[in-house]
């Protein structure tokens, strides 16, 4: 339909402008002129090209989020009022929440206070609190779709990937997963998701808050998604008193992150501006490296001890910067399941007061802010891989920045060089026997990349051999081995920037994501299976595993098996685009 607004909707909406904008529909302000209130309607718009079973698959994603909503009583989740249809599109009536995202926020005016964090956690949680007690997962908690309102409510929004959890219908492959850089790690490498995977994105929300970018910030999904299965996030510098909550929060195993109750009580804790105890924010599994030193306090006047909180109600809509920590944590102690903990009394459940900005502005501050808002703000639109072009539309009043997937998106990046060995005068299919490489401490934490390329081989540093289909058959039930570089065709690789490797007609694929699985030529399905990226290093990593291959054993000769295996930095697992 036309931008134009002052269509009428149902004999009743009267649209006023957009609100927001996605490649699958609007969102639109609309006057209801039977109550006489304001309100926001979001109008599903299948883009073009799409297949008949995805332009239904949005219809239904539509309706599964008015369900979600529907479900959840809560002062932080945006309500919703009904859902109509003209033709066979659904609209879905909401309420208006005059706002701007916290993703505007921090792109406008920097990084945000850990107070201020805090409180914003608090409300979120609040409403993830009540959507899990209902059942419903929130699945793509992110800045962008948290709204700060201009009279201080915190509001949790856009649930459209919001599922029940016993729905199993949004893990096929194909149906869009979120934002890989607020995405769980058992979402992205397939473990079992709960609620614990929408902690770990309120977690990287707030990481992102005082840091001014997400804990993966990668130039593309298929690096972040890579980066996330291998890699641990470096530990943020302006945390402050959040450290802790963050630290609980963002542990990769969902078994050992904190739960919503002790998750709320750190963020309590942060608000009230004391010295972390335990040092729950140093390196303890969760963080790559601490570059610096962390801090446990800020020169900010911090709320006193008793202003602890309950995740309702409203906050003040003044704009902080972090001010410089300046004390260390002290040392850790620890839990009896072996992760770190923090030692915080209990403290009583009063409203949370406004927060107040610590120091006043100056005149050249606010002329600066004001520049700032008046800037446009940059949309980052990704290409979604495979001609899926399933997206988040935008949410209830904003209009969204951050990219999502359905498998990764890619940079193009030049190609690496080696030179192969020259051809074995009497090559033989022999096998060579496994056995055990011994281990190498792996390098920094790789940059993963995903070539263009075509007709390439990719040689093994190891033993100066090639990647290869056995045979050159794609139907050969052995499996991918190393051979030698002679230029055949099951030597040669076709790398289109989507993370496939083609070849003969079909793509290499995992057998399973186990430790020793081999590899094989099967059709290409685009499955997470049949995905990989190369890393700065020279490691070939499997997406859906976050392992590297390998040449089994550290053999070298000809016809020994390539398989999945924990990437421990031997020549067996480098490998270079001849």
């Amino acid at each position: 339909m036309s931008d134009t607004p002052q269509r009428e909707i149902a004999g009743r909406y009267r649209l006023l402008r957009p609100l927001g904008q996605g490649a699958m529909g609007r969102v639109w302000l609309a006057r209801d002129e039977m109550l006489e209130r304001d309100v926001a309607l979001k109008e599903i718009v299948p883009p073009a090209g799409l297949t008949g079973d995805e332009v239904q698959e949005l219809r239904e994603r539509a309706l599964r989020e008015a369900r979600a909503i529907a479900k959840v009583s809560q002062s932080n989740v945006v309500r919703i009022f009904d859902v109509l249809r003209t033709g066979e599109e659904p609209w879905i009536v909401m309420e208006y929440v005059p706002s701007s995202s916290l993703q505007k926020e921090i792109a406008t005016n920097g990084p945000i206070s850990p107070a201020r964090a805090a409180e914003i956690g608090l409300r979120v949680l609040g409403a993830l609190r009540a959507a899990h007690a209902v059942g419903v997962l929130h699945r793509d908690v992110k800045p962008a779709n948290v709204l700060l309102g201009a009279d201080g409510r915190v509001v949790l929004t856009d649930f459209g990937l919001a599922t029940a959890t016993d729905d199993p219908g949004m893990t096929r492959t194909g149906v869009v997963m979120g934002s890989p850089a607020y995405l769980a790690p058992e979402r992205a490498t397939g473990g079992q998701v709960g609620a614990s995977a929408d902690l770990w994105s309120l977690g990287a929300s707030l990481y992102a808050a005082v840091e001014g970018r997400a804990p993966y910030t990668r130039p593309s999904s298929i690096a972040t998604l890579a980066a996330l299965a291998t890699e641990l996030p470096p530990m943020p510098q302006n945390a402050g008193p959040l450290l802790p909550a963050l630290e609980g929060l963002l542990r990769r195993d969902p078994a050992r992150r904190v739960d919503a109750y002790e998750a709320e009580r750190l963020l309590r804790h942060a608000l009230s501006g004391a010295p972390a105890h335990a040092g729950a924010g140093m390196p303890s599994g969760t963080w790559a490296a601490a570059s610096g030193p962390a801090a446990s306090g800020a020169n900010a006047a911090s709320p006193s001890a008793h202003q602890q909180a309950v995740p309702v109600g409203t906050l003040s809509r003044a704009r902080h910067r972090h001010a410089a920590p300046t004390t260390m944590l002290p040392t850790a102690t620890t839990r009896p399941d072996g992760g770190p903990t923090v030692e915080i009394p209990p403290s009583p459940s009063v409203p949370l007061p406004p927060y107040q900005d610590p120091r006043p502005r100056s005149r050249g501050e606010y002329g600066s802010l004001y520049l700032l808002i008046g800037a446009l703000v940059v949309v980052l639109i990704l290409a979604v891989i495979l001609g899926m072009r399933v997206f988040n539309p935008p949410s209830g009043v904003d209009i969204r920045n951050e990219p999502e997937f359905t498998l990764p998106t890619v940079t193009t990046t030049a190609p690496r060089s080696a030179t192969p060995a020259p051809p074995s005068p009497t090559p033989s299919r022999t096998r060579t026997a496994p056995t055990t490489a011994p281990p190498v401490p792996p390098s920094a934490a790789p940059q993963v990349i995903t070539p263009v390329a075509a007709d390439r081989s990719l040689v093994n540093v190891g033993s100066n051999r090639c990647f290869a289909v056995p045979g050159s058959n794609p139907a050969a039930p052995e499996p991918i081995h190393i051979w030698d570089c002679d230029g055949t065709p099951g030597t040669k690789f076709t790398l289109p920037g989507t993370g496939a490797l083609q070849v003969l007609g079909g793509c290499v694929q995992a057998d399973s994501p186990n430790i020793g699985s081999q590899l094989h030529v099967r059709p290409c399905t685009g499955d997470l299976s049949q995905t990989f990226g190369l890393s700065d290093a020279g490691d070939l990593i499997s997406i859906q595993t976050g392992k590297c291959l390998d040449v089994t054993g550290g053999g070298t000769t000809n016809g020994v098996p390539i398989q999945i295996h924990d990437c421990n930095g031997t020549p067996a697992q480098k490998w270079a685009l001849s």
